[in-house]
C-alpha cells in the first residue's frame, strides 16, 4: 500500500514538473514573440516618422518657389516702378490665383516699407477690402524680414496668429515665409509674405497616415507642443495659462535626448515616442546663410500611448481648454466638462 501511494505521489509530481516546464517554455516563447512584435513596431515607427517628416518637407518646399514667383512677377514689379493701379491689380490677380491653387496658404500679402498691408488675399482667393488692411510695423516678423538683404528668406516661428487686439477671430496656427522687396533702384520697398496654415499642415500629416491620427506630435525647439495628445497643452509659449505644458518641464531627461539627437526613439509615459528633426535648409533648399529663421528646427514625432483604462470615470481638467471667445468648434465632452470650453483634452470623449 505505501509503495502504491508513493508511486501515485511520484506520478503527480512528475505531471506537475511537466506542466511547470510547459508553462515556462510557453512563457519564454510568449515573451520572445512579444519582444519580436515590439521590435517590429519600433522599427515601423522609425519608418513612419521618417515618412511624416518627408511629407511635411514636401508641403513646405513649394512655398519658397511661390513666394519668389509672386515677388518677381511682372505685374508686381511694374507696380513698384510706376505705382499704377492697373499694375497692382495684375499683382493681386496673380496672388489670387496662387491662393486658390494652394489651400494651405492662409494669407498672401504685400506690406510696404512702413509695414502697411498694400494688398492681402485670404485663403481661397478672397481679396481683403482696403478698409480692412492693417499696419504690421510692430510685428517681429515684419521687422526682421524688412531688415534682410536682397535674396534672403525669413521664416517665422510656428506660432499663433492673433488678428488684432479687438478681433474675435480665433488665433490661427501659422508659419510665415517672407522676402524683402526692392525696386529697380535698389530701394527697400517692404516685404512679400505668405502665411501657411499650421492647422492645414498638421491635418495633412494626419490625413497621410490615418492610423497615426491620434499619435502625430509636433514640437518647437523649446520643447513646447504644437501638436500634443491633449489640444489644451498646445501653444504654451503663446498662452500664459499653458506655460507649464512643455516636454522640457514634464520630461527633462527625454527632452535632453531630443536636444542631443536629431532622430531617435525612447520610452515615454509608459509607451514609446519616436522623433526626427526638420530644419529650414531641408525644406527650402537654400544655403544656411540665405535663411533667417526663428526656429532652428521642428520636431516631428509619433507617440504610442500606454494601455489605459476606461476614461468615463474621469473628470476633464477644464484648465486645459482655451475658453471663449477664442472658440474653434463645439465638441462632446466627458462628465464634468464645461460647455464654455472648446478644445478637448485626452480625458474627453473623442
Amino acid at each position: 500500500m505505501p509503495s502504491r501511494t508513493f508511486r501515485a505521489y511520484g506520478g503527480l509530481i512528475a505531471v506537475g514538473l511537466i506542466l511547470v516546464a510547459i508553462a515556462s517554455i510557453s512563457a519564454l516563447l510568449y515573451h520572445r514573440e512579444a519582444n519580436q512584435i515590439a521590435g517590429r513596431q519600433a522599427d515601423l515607427e522609425v519608418i513612419r516618422v521618417n515618412l511624416l517628416t518627408q511629407l511635411l518637407q514636401g508641403e513646405l518646399r513649394p512655398v519658397v518657389d511661390d513666394l519668389r514667383l509672386l515677388a518677381d512677377g511682372d505685374g508686381f514689379r511694374s507696380y513698384l516702378e510706376t505705382g499704377a493701379d492697373s499694375a497692382m491689380q495684375a499683382a493681386v490677380r496673380r496672388a489670387v490665383f496662387v491662393s486658390v491653387e494652394k489651400p494651405l496658404y492662409d494669407q498672401v500679402r504685400y506690406l510696404d516699407q512702413g509695414g502697411k498691408e498694400v494688398f492681402r488675399v485670404n485663403q481661397g482667393g478672397q481679396v481683403l477690402p482696403e478698409t480692412q488692411l492693417q499696419n504690421k510695423a510692430d510685428r517681429p516678423y515684419f521687422q526682421q524680414a524688412n531688415a534682410l538683404s536682397p535674396g534672403r528668406l525669413f521664416i517665422s516661428s510656428f506660432d499663433l496668429n492673433f488678428e488684432g487686439r479687438k478681433s474675435r477671430t480665433p488665433p490661427k496656427p501659422t508659419l510665415r515665409f517672407a522676402v524683402p522687396v526692392f525696386d529697380a533702384e535698389g530701394r527697400r520697398r517692404g516685404i512679400y509674405v505668405i502665411n501657411c496654415s499650421g492647422a492645414g499642415l498638421i491635418a495633412e500629416l494626419q490625413r497621410a497616415a490615418s492610423q497615426l491620427v491620434r499619435r502625430v506630435r509636433l514640437l518647437n525647439p523649446q520643447g513646447y507642443w504644437l501638436k500634443a495628445a491633449n489640444p489644451g497643452e498646445e501653444w504654451g509659449f503663446e498662452l500664459p495659462e499653458r506655460a507649464d505644458y512643455t516636454l522640457a518641464k514634464s520630461n527633462p531627461t527625454l527632452w535632453a535626448r531630443m536636444q542631443q539627437q536629431a532622430a531617435g526613439q525612447s520610452a515615454y509615459a509608459g509607451g514609446l515616442i519616436t522623433w526626427q528633426r526638420l530644419r529650414p535648409v531641408e525644406f527650402t533648399r537654400l544655403a544656411v546663410t540665405d535663411i533667417r529663421a526663428d526656429d532652428a528646427f521642428l520636431i516631428v514625432a509619433s507617440a504610442i500611448a500606454a494601455p489605459s483604462g476606461t476614461r468615463s470615470s474621469k473628470v476633464c481638467d477644464r484648465s486645459r481648454f482655451l475658453p471663449r471667445p477664442h472658440c474653434y468648434s463645439s465638441r462632446s465632452y466627458a462628465p464634468g466638462c464645461s460647455g464654455v470650453a472648446c478644445w478637448r483634452c485626452d480625458i474627453c470623449a473623442p
